[in-house]
This record gives structure tokens, C-alpha cells and sequence, in this order.
């Protein structure tokens, strides 16, 4: 490990989306459901066809830890995967990191980009300009950001296809379970579509839970369903996940044992003056706090 810490200034991407709040709630005379794109009716289901053909099928997924903080602000050590399987292949795992970084400390509402979307954001672009002809899975929801739409072109060029994957199960109380509770079938449920992306609910195996997916680039239907069966093909699927994902999030997760490992690590080789972040939550409710 280096004896100086880089200082995380932030990568300048800033999401174009921002999350809907809870303001418009708050004042209005009656709680409604806020309008959302998987409400479009009427739902279009397309079964998963048959699949035979060999697919590179690559999970990718990246932590942070805060190991504590110093008078500069808190050190954070960030660590990614990358895991690739093809059906007649075993799986193929690469970590990055760890790698410690200074979050400097600052106020107001105005906050750098966090270590993790950074590191997370330079494996998927190196991912993407290296790899060809491959479903590229990462975990939560496509989040769109300044400057990585020609990231998105790139890999559509180059024959990849990119499959953001929800680890939360659909309600048996959405609306869409309702219309789909009695499939006893792989599937993806068209949730909705426009220029980026295709929204869907998605079950791999029959007995396998229900989650909601983003694919890009968008396709016709049948071709969106005929990808979701090449990573039934290619990969081992658990409880209606994708092995290679559910690698990934293991192989980047930090040990109790690296992490008083990094921690001693910092203290032996730089000069900086760690001290553990106070836990809030612990203090307040003790033993109460699982």
C-alpha cells in the first residue's frame, strides 16, 4: 500500500434522475401511489424460449467499507468483481482492490460522488470496451448518468447486451403479481420501454422468485425474452438469480478479518491518525441494535 492516500474529489458524474421525495405526499388531502412506468396496462408476457446457444454471461458488483476517519474526512476502502461464466466454461472471477480513498468531509447538501459508484462506474467501462458478444448483469437499476450514454452505444456496438438486475422480490401486492401469479413458467413481463431501456419483471426458473430487471439495449419483446433465456442457459440459477451476480456481490465484500487488516495497514504505512466512526445507531439502542 502506498504511504499517501488519494483524496476523492469525485468523478463529475451526476445523476440525471433524481428519486421522487416524499413532498408531494405530505401536502396532499389523500395518499396516492405515485405514477410509475410498470403501471401501463395491458401487460404483454413472453415465456422464455428454448435456448441453445452459448452466451458469455459476466456479473459485476462493487462494496465500499469506511475502515474510519481522520482530520481530512473519512477513508474508505472500495473493492470490485467481475465474474464470467459461458455454458461450457467454469466460472471466471477477477477482484479490484481494495483501494483506499479520502472522502473529504464537507457541508451543506452538496456531496462528491461516493468511492463506490466511482470504482464501480471504471469496472463496468472497462467491461464494456473489453468484452464482445456478452450479457453483462450488475445489480440495482441502470442508473443513467452524464457521460456514460456512449458507454451504453459502445456496448450495443459491440454486440452486448446489459441486464441491470433488482435483488428485491416483486410484492405479491404490486399490481403486476396479480396478473402474472398464476405462471408456473420462466418468463419476463414488458413492464415498459423507451429509447434506453426496457423495464420488466422477469422469473428464471418456475419455482424462483419474481424481480424486476432493466435491459438495454430495447429490443422487440421476443427478442428481450429470448436474451433473459440465454442467461438460463449459460449460468446456474438460485432461488431465480444468476449465479455469476450472486458471486460477484460475495467476492466483493470485505471480511471482518481484511477489515482490521486495512485499518492496521493504514496505521503502519502512512502517517495519518485513524480513528473508528461512532456508530450511532449502536450507541443509542445497544443491544437493541442487531
Amino acid at each position: 500500500m502506498s504511504r499517501h492516500i488519494p483524496e476523492f474529489t469525485g468523478s463529475g458524474l451526476v445523476p440525471i434522475s433524481v428519486p421522487m421525495g416524499l413532498d408531494g405526499f405530505l401536502g396532499a388531502s389523500s395518499f396516492t401511489l405515485p405514477e410509475e412506468d410498470d403501471q401501463q396496462y395491458p401487460l404483454e408476457v413472453c415465456f422464455l424460449p428454448s435456448c441453445d446457444e452459448e452466451t458469455t454471461i459476466v456479473g459485476l458488483d462493487a462494496s465500499a467499507f469506511c475502515l474510519g476517519e481522520c482530520d481530512r474526512g473519512a477513508i474508505v476502502a472500495v473493492r470490485a468483481a467481475m465474474v464470467s461464466k459461458a455454458r461450457s466454461t467454469k466460472y471466471k472471477a477477477k477482484r479490484f482492490g481494495p483501494m483506499p480513498f479520502i472522502v473529504p468531509f464537507m457541508g451543506g447538501d452538496s456531496q462528491p460522488q461516493d468511492p463506490m459508484s466511482f470504482i464501480e462506474g471504471y469496472i463496468k467501462d472497462y467491461v464494456l470496451k473489453s468484452i464482445s458478444n456478452s450479457i453483462i448483469l450488475w445489480d440495482g437499476r441502470l442508473q443513467l448518468v452524464e457521460g456514460f450514454l456512449g458507454e451504453l452505444e459502445y456496448a450495443r456496438e459491440n454486440g452486448n447486451v446489459i441486464v441491470a438486475l433488482s435483488k428485491e422480490a416483486l410484492s405479491y401486492y404490486h399490481p403486476v403479481h396479480e396478473k402474472i401469479r398464476e405462471l408456473d413458467r420462466p418468463f419476463v413481463a414488458i413492464l415498459g420501454s423507451d429509447k434506453l431501456k426496457t423495464s420488466v419483471a422477469t422469473k428464471l426458473e418456475a419455482k424462483g422468485l419474481v424481480l424486476k430487471a432493466e435491459h438495454s439495449p430495447p429490443k422487440t419483446n421476443e427478442k428481450v425474452a429470448e436474451d433473459f433465456a440465454k442467461i438460463v442457459a449459460n449460468d446456474l440459477i438460485g432461488s431465480g438469480y444468476p449465479e455469476t451476480l450472486r458471486l460477484a456481490h460475495i467476492l466483493c465484500k470485505f471480511s471482518p478479518t481484511e477489515v482490521i487488516g486495512l485499518r492496521q495497514a493504514v496505521l503502519d504505512k502512512t502517517n495519518i491518525e485513524l480513528r473508528r466512526k461512532n456508530d450511532a445507531r449502536k450507541i443509542i439502542f445497544g443491544a437493541l441494535w442487531g
